[in-house]
């Protein structure tokens, strides 16, 4: 039996992955940590548009008062229990149904799919007309 000897690394090669991950890191830190921060330091202030003014925690008091706020609350966790306890088990018991079927099974795969396709061909297709040269985006400006 005889001993390996582990080959040493060329000076430099282990750095080359953070260059690899530096797209990802720049385009974390752009689009997510820095819009959360900013969205954070601007709820203790007060903005007309082109002036800020310093509030403290107003902003939180007069929200966490508000009937609004707590009736929207109310509703995310209304709409988020019953998803978890009816439309997730449904699905599994209309998947599993599905997949107990040997006649037919591709047929209801397809029919339980349409709706997915068809919404996206359907965007995909509007979307263009909206963006061409006489498109509702090019008339809006």
């Amino acid at each position: 039996m005889t001993a390996t000897v582990p080959k040493k690394k060329k000076s430099g090669q282990s750095y080359i992955w953070y260059l690899f991950l530096l797209p990802t890191i720049v385009g974390i830190v752009l689009f997510i940590l820095y819009p959360v921060y900013e969205s954070f330091r601007l709820s203790f202030f007060r903005s007309s548009g082109t002036s800020e003014t310093w509030v403290a925690l107003s902003n939180y008091e007069r929200v966490l008062t508000s009937s609004s706020f707590w009736n929207s609350v109310y509703n995310t966790f209304y709409i988020a229990f019953f998803q978890l306890l009816i439309a997730i088990p449904l699905g599994f018991i209309i998947a599993s149904l599905i997949n107990s079927i040997i006649r037919f099974q591709n047929f209801f795969k397809s029919v339980f799919f349409l709706p997915h396709v068809t919404s996206m061909v359907a965007a995909a297709m509007i979307f263009p007309l909206c963006c061409t040269g006489n498109g509702v985006v090019q008339l809006l400006s």
